[in-house]
């Protein structure tokens, strides 16, 4: 976003925000003139700084009614009478816009925001301010100043409440909170002068609560920081910008209205209504659902994408670049909110926290494939997903050298006690001694688990001086001058620091027990960055406490928190020499990037080309595209059971239809089985059709 866009948006935000005619329909026309809502990070940038620059309506209010402000918080201090009383009302007024934001905001943003629903709420606004006008002012003289009403202090509760219930009509997106609020306040009896003065405070905590709400939600996930995406020095020019504009319509505005109404406003918004509605019909403009659901104004042609946690960017624009529609949300979600966030998707991307079981999975009748943006892929039912003909994809390896990094550094750190004298002097206690301080050259590192961790942290170790040793199920050719052993337990006795790296199987829970623990070399250090459930973690901190181990680095645990803020407790914390961490050896910028470059690659190439290489519940199956007489074949993709006589049932069909086959790919896994075919394109859709309608076939599609 460029300055002068934010320049551009700031003044919109700050008009608008405050005068009768609705903010959304504004800014959306603003945002997507400008080009800034083409891409989900572009549209994930707006929105962010859309909550930002709000708070320069804040500020200017804050600025031009300071001394209303000054006067509440004296009365809320027992110092200003008439200030406790407009304060309360105020309060009584907030209440319920501030319950019904919170409980309903996910279910409005999915719900509500969308084209249709957007232009009635402008529409029927208008009207409504047009027969308020026409009800209430009536009897005024246009250009003279309309002085009939009360004034602030005179206002009842059950009037503030009114105005408040009022409020919360404005939580449909394009009614806008100053129309229900002004318009509210004339209908209790106001002054127009006053109603408008009653509208604006009222909006410094409604205003201010949904921001920092809206702000929370759009930073609290695990995605890229949108504020590095957007920029700071766009976000301060939109917020002073936006400052000095609502400051300016603040002031014109109430000037405004007790001269000539509200029905100008009303006719404003039935042409803004038409406006944007011509715009969104000829495709000038679109409505995004932004990150509380899917948008449902896609064709059903296009290639629906969501993905959750906060996917990195360039996996993203991968996806988009692809002509693909994709809708990026930044956490996780659960039960009826997954479903309705996913249900008409054809591709989901998700990281390790949202669970995607059988049931979630069976609402999804539309999906064709689900890409892990992570290593695992454990949070997939994916005997459910296969037998819906649904790949899933992971990126297994992006990350190593992230994991093997961090364990390289946690060996060094353990044998100079980094952490213990880090704490120490965070206490202010200076303890500067070699006292059990090694240096790791010449010590011996036992790695369990020789694949694409371990062997890089294998060429790492022996860089700095250190003597490899390595245990692996499978025979695996050494790196460097690395050694393999020929059990566990002999590697435990010779290894001055042991690391694992095994995956979570039947065989390895458990495996580094009490009794292995044992066989460890007196002062040996122990490293788990692989499963939380390999190590025995109960019988190490015996060890730790009693001196037999030196140090441990522990990255995963058997149960780990949902999400990140919440509180854990493990029994390692408090030991000396410790270092704990929360799961995060493949967390950092780099392999994130590679994470998502790669799971976006191979979602891709499903789609595009039905190519299921690297998926993990299917047959890999990568068919070089053919072509018959100059023109490319048309290709067939089909899963189906894994019975015998299959293949010679699409052949049959071929042959009744006169359709040749130009290339074919089958492979079976399990009870599963996955062909591609190319045919020739006069014939392919016949053949898909009969293909589709053969009794083991669990499903079919036509790519090209």
């Amino acid at each position: 976003m460029s300055v002068l866009q934010a320049a551009v948006l700031g003044v919109v935000e700050g008009i608008t925000e405050y005068l009768p005619i609705s903010s959304t329909g504004h800014l959306i026309l603003a945002s997507e003139l400008m080009g800034l809502g083409e891409t989900a990070t572009q549209r994930s940038a707006v929105d962010t700084f859309n909550i930002v620059i709000q708070g320069g309506a804040i500020l200017a209010v804050l600025g031009l009614y300071f001394p209303r402000v000054v006067q509440m918080c004296k009365g809320l201090i027992g110092k200003d009478s008439d200030g406790l009383k407009l304060a309360i009302r105020i309060i009584v007024a907030f209440l319920p816009a501030a319950v019904l934001g919170v409980l309903l905001n996910d279910w409005i943003e999915s719900k509500l925001f969308n084209t249709p629903m957007v232009l009635t709420a402008l529409a029927l606004g208008g009207v409504f301010m047009i027969v308020i006008d026409k009800w209430k002012f009536s009897k005024h003289k246009e250009g003279e100043v309309f002085e009939e009403g009360m004034d602030l202090y005179e206002i009842s509760l059950m009037q503030a409440l009114m105005i408040g219930l009022l409020q919360c009509v404005a939580m449909w997106p394009g009614t806008s909170r100053s129309m229900m609020t002004i318009a509210g306040g004339v209908l209790v009896g106001l002054k127009p002068k006053r109603a408008a003065e009653f509208s604006f405070l009222l909006g410094l905590p409604t205003l201010g609560g949904a921001t920092v709400y809206s702000l929370y939600k759009s930073v609290s996930g695990d995605g890229p920081d949108m504020f590095e995406v957007i920029g700071w020095t766009p976000i301060v020019v939109g917020l002073v910008v936006a400052t000095i504009s609502a400051a300016l319509a603040v002031k014109w505005l109430v000037a405004f209205l007790t001269k000539h109404g509200l029905a100008v406003f009303g006719y404003y918004r039935l042409i803004l209504t038409a406006v944007l509605g011509g715009a969104i019909a000829m495709g000038v403009v679109s409505l995004h659902a932004g990150d509380s659901g899917v948008n449902d104004e896609i064709l059903e042609d296009k290639i629906e994408v969501v993905l959750l946690e906060g996917t990195h960017p360039s996996g993203t624009h991968l996806i988009e670049r692809e002509g693909f529609h994709v809708t990026a949300l930044h956490g996780a979600l659960e039960g009826s909110a997954l479903v309705e966030a996913i249900g008409r998707a054809h591709v989901v991307g998700v990281r390790s926290k949202t669970q995607l079981t059988a049931d979630v999975l069976k609402h999804c009748e539309r999906l064709l494939a689900v890409g892990c943006f992570c290593a695992g892929t454990n949070q997939v039912d994916l005997d459910v997903a296969a037998s819906m003909g649904v790949p899933v994809f992971n990126s297994p390896f992006s990350n190593t050298r992230s994991v093997a990094e961090l364990t390289l550094s946690e060996i060094i750190a353990l044998h100079r006690r980094v952490s213990h004298r880090s704490a120490l002097l965070h206490k202010g206690e200076w303890d500067k001694s070699a006292d059990r301080s090694h240096e790791v050259r010449g010590r011996t590192l036992g790695i369990i688990g020789y694949g694409h961790i371990g062997s890089q942290i294998s060429v790492l170790a022996e860089a700095v001086g250190m003597r490899v040793v390595f245990f692996d199920v499978e025979s695996k050719l050494p790196m460097g001058n690395a050694g393999s052993v020929g059990s566990i337990d002999e590697l435990l006795k010779v290894s001055d620091v042991v690391s694992i790296h095994v995956p979570e199987t039947s065989d390895t829970v458990g495996m580094i027990d009490a009794k292995r623990i044992g066989l460890m070399k007196h002062g040996a250090y122990l490293i788990n960055n692989a499963r939380g459930s390999v190590v025995d973690l109960d019988a190490l901190r015996v060890a730790v406490d009693a001196g037999h181990i030196a140090g441990a680095a522990v990255d995963v645990f058997p149960d780990e928190p949902a999400k990140r803020g919440e509180s854990f407790t493990n029994v390692m914390q408090g030991a000396e020499n410790v270092i704990l961490t929360p799961h995060v050896g493949g967390s950092t910028i780099e392999a994130q990037e590679a994470i998502s470059v790669d799971a976006a690659e191979k979602l891709v190439k499903f789609v595009n080309r039905g190519t299921t290489t690297g998926a993990v519940n299917v047959p890999n199956v990568d068919l070089p595209s053919q072509e018959v007489e100059g023109v490319r074949a048309h290709r067939i993709l089909n899963f189906h059971r894994n019975v015998p006589g299959v293949l010679g049932k699409f052949h049959e069909a071929a042959s009744s239809l006169g359709v040749n086959i130009s290339g074919q790919y089958l492979r079976t896994v399990g009870e599963l089985g996955y062909v591609v075919l190319d045919a020739d394109p006069s014939g392919a859709e016949a053949l898909k059709d009969a293909m589709d309608g053969i009794e083991e076939s669990v499903r079919t599609r036509m790519l090209w």
